[in-house]
């Protein structure tokens, strides 16, 4: 699925702004969930301010900067049925390739294996380069849209979620797609 979109990456504040717009995005190094690669907030400033202030940017402050991506191949199992269904059909494939353990994996393991497969004994199977997934909201999250959709079943639906973007370590360069087109700095206002 091709997808361009504006991405903002929360990193540490350490360096200038010219540096950090020059050598950014930065692989995730802390918990990276979906797979080892550069993590996004689809056009969320709000989502990547609130990342920010985790605990992982405590102690030297954080900086966000707004990206736009061109994402040739992804993964879309925040709004993609069909791409969602393709994924459990291979978790299916790991499940007969006797690749899948009986304690359930963290998604991360998942994608790690499907891609470790595609580019050892399997080649074609996981041909994306990125991956996007909805995550439920914090309890904590300030600004939470939601809004009931039936009060029998107290079902609701959420006007903002938080969408998030892992583009694969290996598929940013210059030569390859997806890229990082355009890297501002935006530092956090201070009260």
């Amino acid at each position: 699925m091709l997808l361009s979109t504006v991405g903002y990456h929360t990193c540490l504040n350490i360096g200038s702004a010219t540096t950090i717009e020059q050598k950014a995005p930065f692989k995730a190094s802390y918990d990276p969930f979906l797979s080892e690669g550069y993590y996004f907030w689809e056009h969320s400033e709000a989502a990547a301010h609130y990342w920010g202030t985790t605990a992982r940017f405590k102690t030297t402050g954080y900086v966000i900067c707004q990206c736009r991506l061109d994402l040739i191949s992804l993964l879309d199992l925040a709004g993609s049925p069909l791409h969602i269904n393709e994924f459990l059909a291979l978790e299916q494939v790991l499940e007969e390739c006797n690749r899948l353990p009986a304690v359930k994996l963290p998604i991360a393991n998942l994608i790690e294996t499907l891609r470790d497969l595609h580019a050892t004994d399997m080649p074609g199977l996981f041909p994306y380069d990125s991956v996007r997934i909805r995550l439920e909201p914090a309890e904590k999250q300030q600004d939470l849209r939601a809004y009931t959709a039936s009060a029998r079943t107290g079902k609701g639906l959420i006007l903002n979620p938080r969408f998030v973007i892992c583009v694969f370590a290996e598929t940013i360069s210059p030569l390859r797609a997806p890229q990082v087109l355009t890297c501002e700095v935006i530092f956090p206002k201070t009260i």
